[in-house]
C-alpha cells in the first residue's frame, strides 16, 4: 500500500537528485517533514513499516552524503505520525512497537552497517489519540494543512453484523439521507477521508474487505463521494486473501487496497496481487 502511495514517488525523486548536494538537502528535508495519520491505528502496524522505509531511504541519502564529502545527520524520525485508535491497550503497543524499531534502527545501523554519522536518531513521540475515530475531528489531532498522507487498515464489519453503536457512527458520519445501513462499517473511514483531505494535496489509502466494490455498495458509497467531494481513485489492489498468522480459527478476508485524493495525481495503477501479503 504504501509504494504506491509514497514510497515509489520518493525513491524515484531521490535517483533524480542524488547528484546534486542542494537538492538532496531539500530532499531529505522533505522526507523528514512528511507526516502521516491511521486513524484506525491498532498496535501500529503501518507506522513501525513506514518509520522502516523512510529510514531506509534516508540511509541512501546519508550514504550519498559522505560519498559526496557533506556533513549530515538523521533528520526522520518518530513524531511525524498521527494516529486515533479506541484501544487504550493497542495505543500503548503502538508507541512501544515505534519505540522498538526506532531502538533497532539505530543499534543495526551503529553495530552491524558500522555507518559513521554524526548524532543519533532521536525518539519523539508520536501523536496517539485514544477516541473513536468516527465520533473524532481529525483536524484536532494533526491539522490538514500539515499532514501529507492517511493511511491504515479500518475494522472490517459487514453490513449485517454492526453493532447498535456502529450504526450510530455510520448515521453520525453519513447522516440519515445515505441508506448506509447496506454500507460495510469500514466505508465511514473512506468518507471521513475524503471530507478531510478536501482542497488539499494530501492522498490517503485504505486496506477494505472487496464487498465495498462490488454488488450494491459501490453506488451508495463511491457515486456520492465523486460527485460531491470529488474523490478520485488513483490505484488500487484487485481482491487478494489476506489470512492472520493464527494455528485455530485463522482468519482469512477478501480484501482491496484503494487509494484515493480529491485531485487527480498522475498515478490511476491497477495492481494484481501475486502474493498474500
Amino acid at each position: 500500500m504504501i509504494n504506491p502511495l509514497f514510497m515509489d514517488d520518493l525513491n524515484e525523486e531521490f535517483e533524480q537528485v542524488k547528484d546534486d548536494v542542494m537538492n538532496l538537502k531539500q530532499f531529505q528535508n522533505k522526507i523528514s517533514n512528511l507526516k502521516f495519520l491511521d486513524p484506525a491505528m491498532g498496535c501500529g502496524n503501518f507506522f513501525v513499516v513506514t518509520y522502516l522505509y523512510l529510514a531506509e531511504l534516508e540511509r541512501n541519502i546519508i550514504k550519498r552524503f559522505i560519498e559526496l564529502g557533506v556533513e549530515c545527520k538523521f533528520k526522520v524520525n518518530t513524531g511525524q505520525f498521527y494516529g486515533i485508535e479506541i484501544d487504550d491497550e493497542a495505543c500503548k503497543i503502538a508507541v512501544e512497537s515505534l519505540r522498538d524499531i526506532h531502538n533497532y534502527i539505530n543499534e543495526y545501523y551503529k553495530n552491524v552497517l558500522k555507518e559513521d554519522v554524526s548524532g543519533e536518531r532521536l525518539f519523539l513521540m508520536p501523536k496517539i489519540v485514544n477516541a473513536n475515530a468516527l465520533e473524532t475531528n481529525w483536524e484536532t489531532v494533526v491539522s490538514k494543512k500539515e499532514l501529507n498522507y492517511i493511511i491504515g487498515n479500518p475494522p472490517f464489519i459487514g453490513s449485517g453484523r454492526k453493532t447498535t453503536i456502529q450504526r450510530e457512527d455510520m448515521e453520525r458520519v453519513f447522516g440519515k439521507k445515505v441508506k448506509h445501513g447496506l454500507l460495510d462499517y469500514v466505508c465511514a473511514w473512506f468518507k471521513k477521508a475524503t471530507e478531510y483531505m478536501q482542497n488539499t494535496k494530501m492522498e490517503s489509502a485504505f486496506v477494505s474487505t472487496n464487498s465495498i466494490s462490488q454488488g450494491e455498495q459501490p453506488a451508495i458509497l463511491w457515486e456520492p463521494l465523486m460527485k460531491e467531494n470529488n474523490t478520485v481513485i488513483n490505484f488500487a489492489y484487485r481482491t487478494f486473501k489476506w489470512g492472520n498468522e493464527a494455528k485455530v480459527k485463522k482468519a482469512v478476508v477478501n480484501c482491496i487496497i484503494i487509494g484515493f485524493s480529491d485531485y487527480q495525481t498522475e498515478k490511476r495503477r491497477k495492481f494484481i496481487m501475486t502474493k498474500r501479503i
